[in-house]
């Protein structure tokens, strides 16, 4: 151990000296000030906020939310989080319209559906990029350094520009095509979607995103996990994780945010998207703040739907931060207002400080001061012990007496105890 290790470590164990502690608390109190425990809250909140970037592969998305999932302590709930982050932040259309479509959907069956589409669609492009156009209009595969490249450079260029001009022309047409079943640049009678069950409609032959019962009401969208738009597609069916209250949970935390002048306790929860407040705590500090009307559809993580009383603008005060956020009120009395993901995004909570709140902190003092003072008798120098009382011990005659062999005493207290 170094100079500065040690002088660091005689202050952490101040007043105690090095010398003076067993080598286990040593070991602890230096893993905690070099290797702290990371927050499960921040990783959390990390893990609901990956998506997979532009030019990542399937494959190094997976590691990365299975990185960011090691302190999050999901237990048994881990799969379930693995796979709907998976399928939201994806970001992969043909893909997740696959894994959408797929019944008993796990982590591991989504990981590997979406690495065998990921491989086929990379041969095929690797399949295309190797045809060239022939003489006679047909498409001929080549490979480097064959013979057939004398004969390409014989084409006429004529031939070659008509064959590009067609192959415009039939990719403008394929373009302005649009399949009423799945809603890709298609053709309906070639769809593969025409046997799949509409889970909006209950009909065979397209999807709910494609339904046509959607036409019929004005529906918004929110693309986060936690909340529906107003039209049930699949994505949101997929992922309803809005979270509820938990009574005396130890994993709830919380903080104080000024809204429009007025100080609410609000509950952190990186599992909801947006941020609630009960009608009554309205009632109570809003009232004279007009609500607007919200197209938004929130559903618990059981899948009960929240009546919502609508929305309001209101000016957030945390710490020196300011921000004009949105606030949905929902019809429910007595729930907890939550912080969600549309403001964590916005506002830079102070995590340590919030982590501080569950540390229990007792007066030990004052604890030691009652009992000696219940129980001062005790204490007294003349204190000569109980006299004048005989104690039995009552055994039952079918017990068998078991001899324990008396514990030894420490080498270096057995003077104290002998005398």
């Amino acid at each position: 151990m170094g100079p500065s290790v040690y002088g660091t470590l005689s202050n952490l164990l101040a007043p105690k000296k090095p010398r003076d502690t067993p080598l286990k608390e040593i070991m602890e109190t230096l893993k905690k000030h070099y290797d702290p425990a990371p927050l499960e809250i921040a990783a959390s909140y990390k893990l609901g906020s990956r998506n997979r970037e532009k030019d990542e592969s399937v494959s190094d998305y997976i590691v990365a939310l299975k990185k960011l999932s090691i302190n999050c302590n999901f237990g048994s709930f881990l799969d379930r989080a693995l796979k709907d982050r998976f399928v939201v932040g994806l970001n992969y259309g043909n893909i997740q319209n696959k894994l959408m479509n797929t019944e008993n959907l796990t982590f591991d069956k989504a990981c590997q559906l979406s690495l065998t589409m990921e491989a086929a669609e990379r041969n095929t492009k690797e399949f295309s990029s190797d045809e060239v156009p022939h003489n006679d209009g047909r498409i001929c595969n080549v490979t480097k350094g064959s013979d057939m490249t004398e004969e390409i450079h014989k084409i006429e260029r004529g031939k070659v520009r008509e064959h590009e001009g067609r192959l415009k022309y039939q990719s403008r047409s394929t373009d302005a095509v649009k399949c009423n079943r799945c809603l890709g640049p298609h053709y309906a009678t070639n769809c593969r979607m025409k046997n799949v069950k509409c889970f909006k409609c209950n009909r065979v032959g397209h999807i709910a995103a494609a339904c046509h019962s959607a036409e019929k009401h004005n529906r918004g969208k929110i693309q986060n996990v936690g909340c529906d738009s107003e039209d049930d597609s699949d994505m949101g069916n997929v992922n309803s994780l809005y979270a509820t209250k938990v009574k005396n949970s130890k994993f709830q935390y919380s903080v104080d945010v000024m809204i429009n002048g007025k100080n609410v306790n609000m509950e952190v929860d990186t599992a909801a998207d947006l941020s609630i407040m009960s009608k009554d705590v309205y009632e109570k500090l809003f009232k004279s703040v007009q609500l607007q009307k919200t197209n938004v559809k929130l559903r618990t993580y059981t899948g009960e739907a929240l009546e919502l009383e609508g929305q309001f603008t209101c000016d957030v005060k945390y710490n020196d931060q300011n921000e004009n956020l949105i606030m949905i009120v929902v019809k429910d009395k007595g729930k907890p207002s939550l912080l969600g993901k549309n403001w964590l995004s916005t506002l830079k909570l102070d995590w340590h400080k919030i982590s501080d709140v569950h540390k229990v902190t007792m007066d030990v003092e004052g604890e030691v001061q009652s009992l000696l003072k219940e129980h001062s008798k005790l204490f007294e120098d003349s204190y000569e012990g109980i006299k004048d009382y005989e104690a039995h011990i009552t055994v039952s005659e079918n017990v068998k007496l078991v001899f324990c062999k008396a514990r030894s005493v420490q080498y270096t207290l057995k003077g104290e105890v002998e005398s």
